[in-house]
């Protein structure tokens, strides 16, 4: 029995990329029917070599539906972004948390970008970006131009469970109504409430505040790159 929702993410993505080593070995790409009658039969097959196993697969059903026009601004779907000053790509994708308005104390959806640790030359598949398993640099409520527009390619949509995405810190700033100086606050997401704190633990949180169009926060990505990966130029 799977322990957690982490879990089923994982192995849903890794049965995923089996699935796609297969019609890569294959030199074939299936059709939704031929994979009901794959699973089907290659699951009976596997429960055949179970000694304990008394019960057998009589049928398995696939549904279709027609694809969403929004679905590539839905939750686990990646993107390889063009780095216009780093040259290359670099890779994202959307995440989905569900917290508390701090405004109107009541539970809301929020959608962020989360970029990251990873720079190519080339642009990698999906199944070849798992493999890498980069680490997120930095997560910013990005605005959706380039992925509308198609500057953004998406790769893949990685299978991701409801409130597995932990509402991030998030950091910024505000002038201060009597002076040049600025007051630095923290937040839990979008809608959180403000508790400001002095600039240099601000900062530590590195998640910017505030909604950034896609090509500012690509300068903001490219800026986490470098400062990470000081051979980055």
């Amino acid at each position: 029995m799977l322990k957690s929702k982490d879990q089923l993410e994982q192995h849903v993505n890794q049965f995923r990329n089996t699935l796609y080593q297969f019609e890569k070995e294959v030199d074939y790409e299936f059709s939704v029917d031929e994979w009901r009658y794959l699973l089907e039969h290659g699951l009976n097959s596997l429960l055949s070599t179970r000694k304990d196993e008394q019960k057998m697969i009589s049928n398995v059903s696939i549904r279709t539906k027609k694809r969403p026009s929004r679905w590539k601004l839905s939750s686990g779907v990646v993107y390889a972004i063009p780095l216009p000053r780093l040259d290359g790509y670099g890779y994202a994708e959307m995440r989905v948390s569900k917290d508390e308005n701090h405004e109107t104390g009541q539970l809301d959806s929020m959608k962020y970008i989360q970029y990251y640790n990873i720079r190519t030359e080339t642009m990698l598949s999906l199944q070849e970006l798992d493999e890498k398993k980069s680490d997120p640099c930095i997560i910013i409520d990005t605005g959706y131009y380039g992925i509308t527009e198609g500057e953004w390619t998406v790769l893949g949509k990685r299978h991701r469970e409801e409130e597995t995405f932990e509402t991030p810190l998030l950091f910024g700033s505000v002038p201060s109504l009597d002076s040049d100086e600025e007051h630095y606050y923290i937040t839990r997401g979008i809608y959180g409430e403000r508790f400001f704190v002095e600039e240099e633990e601000a900062r530590l949180v590195i998640n910017p505040s505030g909604t950034c169009g896609d090509l500012s926060a690509v300068y903001k990505y490219e800026e986490r790159l470098k400062e990470i990966n000081n051979k980055l130029k």
